[in-house]
């Protein structure tokens, strides 16, 4: 007879099942056909890797944008290290339809899987409830549409979280490195804050994994790549004249909203004239105080620490558009963790979920843009909810684990 544990998560297993079944058909299945930005410029930029076209034309934006017109898309630009394309690579040489399908089913999974392993530090039905809020919520469904990169990098965040909680260098350095890698900011918070709380050896793994990454890749794309990446390429990925409009859900689009008049889509700033202070100000205060309650956590909390960064980095990214938003299942299950915080979790979802209309000119002007931000404002909820340490130890990972069971069967009541 199998244990009570095991007949007892199994319908929690079905219904994960049946998340991934509705993914696919809702999300999947209608997007395989979408045209739009994001996936087609994945796709260019790992054919012509392929092709051996010099990595530094594909930071020529006209070319980018001719080269996309030829295959009837829209235009894009190329905004991220010389190596954001390598993960396409495995479907890049297939037909573009092909390639859009596959790695829109792959990412299903890993979307699901991330989810789901997300869910095991809490009781089963609500890490169920909370993997569906998200599977089901604007920043999945915004991912699936354009074909993005986030649901891969939301399971290296969870893994990522994995090695961070049982201390493992390798397994904090690698996925962590990989997110830099690929895309610059993402997994780089992450390593600093582990050097901050006093963890070297995460940091040094995930510094380490990312020079001999910028190493292994330099017979691909070579050294002027990557020198225009670090000067011409991250200037124009943080283009202050673009970084202000609401699709954005950062605090710099905030106070660049607040302070800069640029017509029409910012008519009349409720702080003129203080130029970059607001916004120097908002991100040194959240850079501090998650230091701070970084370090007070104490051992044996577990992933805590990873998820406090992970809401930071959302929170202090140069740009994140609603699919950067995945990332926030972090946070959010480690707030649910905690009975005394899951208080929290019902406002925060409700702001970074729904389909909320940011970008209506109503909300362009004065204090009134504050309305415009609700995912800022979900994932700030996240943050402050993150920063008292966390009470109960984490449970020792085991070391055998024969059904996928054991560890719940060995943890320590955390608020159930």
């Amino acid at each position: 007879m199998p244990p009570r544990s095991s007949r007892s998560e199994t319908p929690v297993l079905i219904a994960w099942a049946l998340l991934l079944l509705w993914l696919v058909v809702v999300r999947v299945l209608p997007s395989l056909d979408a045209g739009g930005t994001s996936f087609p410029v994945y796709w260019l930029v790992g054919r012509e890797i392929l092709a051996g076209t010099p990595i530094e034309q594909l930071y020529d934006h006209a070319w980018v944008a001719e080269q996309l017109a030829r295959h009837g898309f829209s235009p894009d630009r190329m905004l991220g290290p010389p190596t954001m394309g390598f993960p396409v690579l495995p479907v890049a040489w297939l037909p573009y339809a092909q390639a859009r399908a596959a790695w829109l089913f792959g990412t299903a999974g890993a979307t699901v899987l991330a989810l789901w392993l997300c869910a095991r530090s809490l009781p089963p039905w609500l890490g169920l409830a909370l993997g569906a809020a998200f599977v089901v919520g604007r920043p999945t469904a915004a991912g699936f549409e354009v074909g993005q990169l986030y649901p891969l990098f939301l399971l290296l965040h969870v893994l990522a979280g994995r090695g961070w909680a049982a201390d493992r260098p390798a397994a904090f350095g690698i996925p962590t490195a990989l997110q830099v890698l690929c895309r610059g900011w993402y997994g780089l918070p992450q390593a600093v804050g582990a050097l901050l709380a006093g963890r070297p050896r995460l940091a040094v793994a995930a510094g380490g994994v990312t020079l001999l990454g910028i190493v292994a890749s330099l017979p691909v794309v070579g050294a002027d790549a990557w020198r225009h990446f670090l000067t011409v390429g991250l200037h124009d990925a943080g283009a202050a004249d673009t970084a202000l409009v609401t699709a954005y859900q950062t605090l710099r689009s905030v106070a660049l909203r607040l302070t800069t008049q640029v017509l029409p889509h910012a008519p009349d700033p409720a702080l003129p004239g203080l130029g970059p202070w607001p916004w120097l100000l908002a991100a040194g205060t959240v850079l501090a105080v998650t230091v701070w309650a970084g370090r007070r956590q104490p051992p044996g909390s577990g992933s805590r620490g990873f998820a406090l960064w992970t809401a930071a980095s959302l929170l202090l990214a140069p740009v994140a558009e609603d699919y950067h938003m995945l990332l926030a299942a972090i946070p959010a299950a480690a707030v649910a963790a905690e009975r005394r915080d899951r208080w929290l979790l019902l406002p925060a979802l409700l702001l970074l979920l729904p389909a909320w209309d940011f970008t209506t000119p109503e909300l362009w002007g004065g204090w009134r843009s504050l309305a415009a931000y609700p995912r800022v404002w979900g994932v700030l909820v996240l943050w402050l909810g993150l920063l008292r340490p966390s009470p109960t130890p984490a449970a020792p990972t085991p070391a055998r684990s024969e059904d996928g069971l054991d560890a719940q069967r060995q943890a320590p009541d955390r608020g159930r």
